[in-house]
């Protein structure tokens, strides 16, 4: 796995477009109607400079996989963040679905509870056109290293069901779903 630098944003952004573009999660943001395209792309490229600033944005070496890594402590509303945070609920969410975002941010903080420092897995995503060859395996595994390398808790939450048994496998733990209008599912590594 490597670092990403700026010059990956684009690549990152194609990855996690194919990816996620049939998640509940997101399509619960974007929409799947006319222009939800447009709004997926801009979500991804908030989420890759969120991380940029906040955590760490990974690749895997073949650039087919990454991995958006937020380390929550960071987040620390300074003008460029708040500029992106505008931008996004413009562009992306709507003024109208501000609460309902919120509510959902505020249960995933009220649940994570980390015992750690965290290292929240924002975004893993493998391109459509080559899941189910081990890329996302073998990233994931090399995040588990680099989080315990770092004494942080790894933690992420999915809606998407056929990812469960995957996470199961790769050494995470289920300690919690939690309906949001879909259900989202609660994974952290095993503290040792």
């Amino acid at each position: 796995m490597i670092t990403a630098k700026h010059s990956d944003r684009d690549a990152v952004v194609e990855i996690l477009m194919s990816s996620f573009v049939n998640n509940k999660s997101i399509t619960s943001l974007v929409g799947t109607e006319k222009g939800s395209e447009k709004r997926l792309k801009s979500l991804m490229n908030y989420a890759f400079a969120e991380c940029m600033d906040t955590g760490m944005v990974y690749l895997s070496e073949d650039f087919k996989a990454c991995a958006l890594v937020i380390f929550p402590e960071k987040k620390n509303g300074n003008l460029m963040s708040l500029f992106r945070d505008l931008k996004l609920i413009f562009s992306v969410i709507g003024i109208s679905n501000i609460s309902k975002i919120l509510k959902k941010e505020s249960i995933i903080k009220k649940v994570q509870n980390a015992e750690k420092p965290r290292f929240y897995l924002w975004f893993l995503g493998v391109d459509e056109r080559f899941q189910g060859k081990g890329i996302g395996t073998d990233l994931l595994r090399q995040l588990l290293d680099e989080s315990s390398k770092l004494d942080r808790e790894l933690l992420l939450e999915t809606s998407t069901e056929r990812n469960l048994p995957f996470y199961v496998a790769n050494g995470l733990r289920l300690y919690a779903d939690v309906d949001v209008g879909y259900k989202l599912y609660f994974f952290k590594s095993i503290v040792k």
